[in-house]
């Protein structure tokens, strides 16, 4: 983002992708590892890569603003009484700012994600999910469980749902471990595209928000098969490119094939799949 508009970084880096592609027998994995040898040999520490710097975070405060004025025009928000949710939140930076500008105490900020070291800004270890609570969902399986997997030794419980979660097919209807009308704000910034059963998860934000509660997410537009394709690069170049390898958003050779899986829709459908669900 911050580094299009600098020539000779956007110069290398095509460089580097004209040289993978050359002979037509490199894979999806050789090209991302050319470029991330190129980004982080040749631009990281350039003096593009410096005036770049603090970018994503001003970026992230950017994004919490327009939330935060979305959400005030929408309704209220008493920092006494008043709680959040982010869906998707990764390291907070976001969620945090957004409680602040709301005027929330970090109690009453919730945020939760299947990967608990997901980084959108520079948070220390110690600094991720500051000014907020944060809960770890388990990763979508072929059994849709988002809460009390077997994952890692986890009992098969759901403990922390108001009345468990009850069982249809092959998903636990109560995919987010927050009690009924306990939101007044639900946030989703780029999260539902991987999110496999999209109604479901959406029946369980009309179950968590409050009567007159706010949902606002942010998603793809995606029409058609070419712009999906690109929106899977771009979430390549994230996890195999930019990241540094010893990064917490860093994914091996072999990962985006094996785990990576993405279902966007264009805006006249994610508006058709949320009002149906009773959000409008």
């Amino acid at each position: 983002g911050a580094l299009y508009g600098f020539p000779n970084t956007r110069i290398r880096l095509q460089t580097a992708l004209v040289r993978a592609l050359r002979g037509g027998n490199a894979d999806d994995d050789d090209v991302y590892d050319a470029l991330h040898a190129c980004f982080h040999e040749e631009v990281v520490g350039s003096e593009d890569h410096r005036a770049a710097s603090g970018w994503i975070e001003a970026w992230a405060s950017q994004r919490a603003a327009e939330v935060a004025a979305l959400a005030q025009q929408c309704c209220s928000f008493d920092g006494k009484s008043c709680a959040m949710l982010d869906i998707g939140c990764a390291d907070g930076v976001i969620t945090a700012q957004l409680g602040r500008m709301l005027g929330l105490p970090a109690t009453a900020v919730h945020g939760c994600d299947s990967m608990e070291s997901m980084q959108i800004g520079s948070r220390t270890e110690e600094e991720t999910h500051a000014g907020m609570t944060f809960t770890l969902l388990p990763p979508q399986g072929k059994r849709l469980v988002w809460f009390g997997g077997d994952e890692g030794g986890r009992r098969e419980t759901a403990a922390g749902v108001e009345g468990g979660g009850t069982e249809r097919g092959n998903f636990l209807a109560g995919m987010l471990p927050y009690a009924d009308g306990s939101m007044d704000l639900v946030c989703s910034l780029m999260t539902l595209h991987h999110v496999r059963q999209q109604k479901h998860m959406l029946d369980d934000v009309f179950r968590v928000l409050k009567p007159g509660g706010v949902f606002i997410f942010r998603e793809h537009d995606s029409h058609s098969r070419s712009n999906a394709a690109v929106l899977d690069l771009m979430h390549g170049i994230h996890h195999r490119v930019w990241a540094a390898r010893d990064h917490a958003n860093y994914r091996p050779r072999g990962w985006l094939d094996e785990h990576f899986s993405a279902y966007y829709q264009s805006a006249e459908a994610w508006n058709m799949c949320v009002t149906a669900t009773g959000l409008a």
